[in-house]
């Protein structure tokens, strides 16, 4: 079973090396995507474990670029937002660890995935469910009003101006239609209210 690891944290490579030796055979390990994508191809793994958030780019970068090789993807992190969940699903990731799994999980999600399953941290799994449940939430009278200008192309300085509100008042306002639509950004929002028939457009 071989592995590649990225990390831009030497010690938390250092120790993950520890915790996976003897068992896996670890071909190599980048600390930013510009030396992973250096390294990678030239060692093919089998499983790529890699952080979400890297000096240069994402490890969403690397699973995308690397989506056509026969390589799996493990992200360990310690983001766990939904929105980093799904992004990274979507990209074609086979497992979303966190950072304070045990080491015999980490082990075992290796295994479980080389055996072409998907794993994911039970905290992550119970966020995604709780995301699931609000995107049936109705967005409020306020929240479409926002939402309708936001299609207009208004900023947040613009919103408030025209509500007026506090900036401040305006971003949390947009927070809780991000989760309640389960969408990351207003581009996404504005998509996913239409397809659900909140917004006309």
């Amino acid at each position: 079973m071989t592995l590649f690891l990225v990390d831009d944290h030497p010690l938390f490579l250092e120790g993950l090396q520890a915790v996976l030796q003897p068992g896996f055979d670890i071909l190599g390990t980048a600390q930013n995507l510009a030396d992973a994508r250096a390294l990678i191809p030239k060692t093919h793994p089998q499983i790529v474990l890699t952080d979400l958030r890297l000096p240069d780019g994402s490890g969403i970068d690397l699973i995308k670029e690397y989506r056509s090789l026969p390589i799996k993807f493990i992200i360990l992190t310690s983001f766990d937002s939904g929105c980093d969940v799904t992004a990274a699903m979507d990209a074609g990731a086979s497992g979303y660890l966190l950072k304070d799994t045990s080491g015999a999980e980490i082990r075992s999600a290796i295994r479980r995935v080389l055996a072409g399953a998907q794993v994911m941290a039970p905290t992550v799994a119970t966020q995604l469910w709780q995301q699931s449940r609000s995107n049936h939430a109705p967005l409020s009278s306020r929240e479409l009003e926002v939402l309708q200008l936001v299609a207009a192309g208004k900023n947040n300085g613009e919103i408030a101006s025209l509500l007026f509100v506090a900036e401040s008042t305006v971003k949390t306002h947009l927070q809780h239609i991000f989760d309640k639509l389960g969408v990351c950004d207003r581009t996404s929002a504005v998509v996913q209210a239409s397809k659900r028939g909140d917004l006309i457009l």
